[in-house]
């Protein structure tokens, strides 16, 4: 005899877990995120996947969100997922906010005040990021994508600086330095060798680097003021590339004294490119230890901006402050403000 109670209840099958709301809007995007993690490691297989590289912070901080995300990270092929993206992310991003520079400065040694600025050729703003730029007292200027307005407005507007180069270029790649009068009229201030301009790409890119060779208040200071290409197509991106490795080479022909690049890189930390210049070299980032707060866009909110704009030196140098305007004066890039100081053991080093 049959029990029809047993007969009609229903045989537990485990029923699968449906997908909530939540769980179905993320997965896209997530799976971008995840992809772009990942895909940026190939970036020597193919330069567009190079650009990955330049999105690190922005990547780590989506992952960290989508791994708060409970409908997510129970999921256990999504959860193994985003926990290797976050590591991935978190291993080329984190090591700029540690070891930071702790080195004692030579405090008789005055410290060294660079000025980088990417004005953009076609900023009509030139009064105004000609006053800032007489405001922060550098002793050398670096100004990048400058024009024959550029340069006479740099001229009237900084009657305290001596232009010591520049080519002028409509092409967005026109370059000038400028050094403080006083810098160079005062008693053991800066002293120059040679000042000229070089193509670290070896004649690929065509784009004129400026190096300063001489002394400062006594020291040996080798200089270069560089803006590279941007990495838009396949042949740029590779010109760009030899710009960096020439100035890593340059870095290295110059390792026995101090020496310092900056300017307009067109490349973020996080790039293949960028961290080789690093790896084969002595160079310290000035951004070393802080925020690298980026420069580029300037218009983009502070997590998208990047930071393409760099000062690197050799370990006779350290440095003191490294600070990016809060305004762009109508420039696409917000200029870079660096000080260095000589570090008291220069012979250790």
């Amino acid at each position: 005899m049959s029990n029809s109670l047993g007969d009609s209840a229903p045989v537990s099958q485990g029923r699968p877990r449906r997908r909530t709301p939540a769980l179905r809007f993320l997965r896209v995007p997530a799976m971008c995120v995840l992809l772009a993690t990942f895909a940026g490691l190939f970036a020597d297989l193919w330069w567009a996947l190079d650009l990955l590289n330049h999105f690190r912070p922005l990547l780590l901080v989506m992952l960290v969100a989508l791994c708060c995300v409970p409908s997510l990270i129970r999921q256990p092929v999504w959860r193994l997922a985003l926990i290797a993206g976050v590591a991935v992310n978190s291993a080329m991003v984190l090591p700029i906010f540690f070891g930071r520079d702790t080195r004692e400065a030579n405090l008789d040694i005055p410290p060294l005040t660079v000025l980088a600025f990417n004005v953009h050729t076609a900023n009509k703003q030139h009064d105004d990021a000609v006053k800032y730029m007489a405001a922060t007292g550098a002793d050398l200027i670096l100004v990048q994508e400058v024009n024959d307005a550029w340069l006479a407005d740099l001229q009237q507007g900084l009657p305290e600086y001596d232009v010591l180069l520049a080519r002028a270029r409509d092409d967005n790649f026109g370059i000038a330095l400028l050094a403080r009068r006083d810098a160079l009229h005062e008693t053991r201030g800066l002293r120059i060798t040679s000042v000229k301009t070089i193509d670290p790409s070896a004649g690929l890119s065509r784009v004129p680097a400026i190096e300063l060779l001489g002394h400062w208040h006594g020291r040996p200071l080798a200089f270069m003021g560089l803006h590279t290409l941007p990495p838009l197509i396949a042949s740029v991106a590779a010109h760009r590339n030899a710009q960096l490795a020439g100035a890593g080479q340059w870095a290295r022909d110059h390792e026995r004294i101090a020496s310092l690049i900056i300017g307009d890189l067109n490349a973020t930390p996080w790039c293949m490119p960028f961290r080789r210049l690093m790896t084969e070299t002595d160079l310290f980032n000035a951004m070393q230890g802080r925020w690298p707060t980026g420069t580029w866009h300037s218009s983009l909110p502070g997590l998208l901006r990047l930071p393409i704009d760099h000062c690197l030196h050799s370990r006779e140098l350290v440095t003191l402050s490294c600070e990016i305007g809060s305004q762009s004066f109508g420039s696409d890039h917000r200029p870079m403000l660096v000080k260095l100081g000589w570090v008291v053991d220069e012979e250790a080093y």
